[in-house]
């Protein structure tokens, strides 16, 4: 349709727009339906609208902005020097707290605070930190997951070499499943051998107490924090699991579910250390403690989770409890000792310290067994899933398996224990024979039968162990006479 004189289109939204006065050329109105500024320009005899030039920036004159637009603006803006505010404020606490820190070398000074924490303040951890009580839960988990799997608690033992005591902790033994390059241990050799620096000089901050400064042991290795408890006496490590003073962790025993008959709720597992600290893969006192001397808080013993009167404890059932500085000495050696068979209330008459048998078995004069005036109650357990059985994982059958390129037998080990498994110790394997290209194509197998061809294409040989395939150099076969 054609658009009557003084009419033209707008130039932003084509709305028909008209002028009674052709005179007004060279004013800039609006468009009442898009509101977008036009500029007024005659072109033969008629008046059309076209888009203004940009001239620079607008002029607060010229942009009207809506009334909650400008109260949004404004609130914005509180809000960012409000921020900007506080943020001055914790960096001048932060340069404060920095230039008041404790030197690393001078123990942190002690809470005056007399009321001992509970374990639920204690996961009230400012700025977000992971608390005590968090930690020990866990490291619970892994310990209960590690002993659901094994049938046995770890103790380092499995790394015995020729029947001598292990040369690894038991957290060594329990994150070297956790860790993806667990297998490439070398196992045979001891924990500070400079083949195991990647193993053992990585921080494992879940061993370690938030509130303590020493990040690093006496032997310059990240240390821990959290040793687990052997028992009472300083041979305590050496005990049978069934002594009346044993307690859940040695080297020297392999303590299973079926061994803690005092009840994992009334027995301790895990406490925390404040002197002697050591590497975490180092075994020994540094990752075990033994209470030996009282007072047990704090004292000679370098037993503590930092606490002036009182301290956390993890015990078997995953639980954690607060021991005071005022508990009797003869109550924490029963929650220390796994089997003296003694309740935990001085009603009952009995000291795990000089007891030469447990409370259950003990015999009267004419040879009848003395029945418990206390016994302890035996909780409820849920049935056991069973134990981790590598037969059984070495039994799985695949479809197929190829290896179409040259690959180092390293890499063929670390897929193999990923498949199935089942882990690797390849400790004794000489560096070249790890680097050996390996070729592979196979069908319809099992797990155990893939083993046997790499083991038979890289020339090594292996070792079915219950929790482990040890793999080993090929012996070579003296020539016939």
């Amino acid at each position: 349709m054609k658009l009557p004189a003084h009419s033209f289109p707008c130039p932003h939204c084509s709305t028909p727009l008209r002028i009674r006065q052709a005179t007004h050329h060279g004013r800039t109105i609006t468009c009442p339906d898009c509101s977008a500024l036009i500029v007024l320009e005659e072109t033969s005899g008629k008046l059309v609208g076209v888009v203004p030039e940009p001239v620079g920036l607008p002029t607060h004159s010229a942009v009207h902005s809506p009334v909650s637009f400008r109260v949004l603006f404004a609130t914005l803006g509180t809000v960012v020097v409000a921020v900007l505010i506080y943020s001055l404020v914790q960096f001048s606490s932060a340069t404060q707290l920095t230039k008041t820190e404790t030197p690393p070398d001078i123990p942190p000074p002690v809470s005056s605070d007399s009321s001992p924490p509970s374990p639920e303040e204690d996961s009230k951890s400012p700025l977000g930190e992971v608390s005590v009580s968090d930690r020990l839960r866990k490291i619970h988990q892994l310990v209960h997951d590690y002993s659901q799997q094994n049938g046995v608690y770890p103790n380092g033992k499995i790394f015995e070499v020729d029947g001598q005591p292990a040369q690894f902790s038991w957290i060594a033994e329990l994150m070297r499943n956790q860790f993806e390059d667990g297998a490439s241990l070398a196992t045979q050799r001891v924990w500070n051998d400079p083949v195991n620096d990647a193993f053992v000089r990585r921080r494992l901050e879940l061993f370690q107490n938030p509130k303590s400064q020493y990040a690093i042991g006496e032997d310059r290795y990240p240390t821990s924090h959290f040793a687990g408890v052997s028992g009472i006496g300083e041979d305590a490590e050496k005990l049978p699991p069934r002594h009346p003073r044993a307690g859940i962790f040695s080297p020297y025993r392999e303590t299973s579910l079926a061994d803690i008959i005092d009840g994992t709720a009334n027995t301790i597992m895990i406490v925390g250390i404040n002197s002697e600290f050591g590497s975490w893969a180092r075994p020994g006192n540094f990752t075990l403690r033994s209470f030996t001397q009282e007072p047990y808080l704090n004292g000679p013993d370098g037993i503590g989770t930092g606490q002036e009167d009182s301290m956390l404890v993890l015990m078997a059932d995953g639980s954690v409890k607060t021991l005071s500085k005022k508990t009797s000495p003869v109550i924490v050696r029963r929650m220390i000792a796994m089997a003296d068979g003694l309740p935990l209330s001085l009603e009952t008459a009995g000291d795990p310290l000089t007891m030469k048998e447990p409370a259950s078995m003990a015999i009267n004069p004419q040879g009848q067994q003395v029945a418990e005036k206390d016994p302890p109650i035996e909780p409820l357990f849920a049935p056991d899933p069973p134990p981790f059985d590598i037969q059984d994982a070495l039994s799985q059958r695949i479809l197929s398996y190829e290896i179409a390129k040259p690959t180092p037998l390293r890499t063929l080990l670390t897929e193999f224990q990923e498949l199935a498994g089942v882990p690797i110790d390849a400790s004794a394997l000489k560096e070249e024979t790890l680097e050996k290209q390996i070729m592979l194509s196979t069908k319809s197998i099992t797990l155990k039968q893939l083993f046997e061809q790499i083991s038979s294409n890289s020339g090594i040989e292996f070792k079915i162990q219950p929790f482990a395939i040890v793999v080993l150099e090929l012996t070579p076969v003296p020539d016939a006479d």
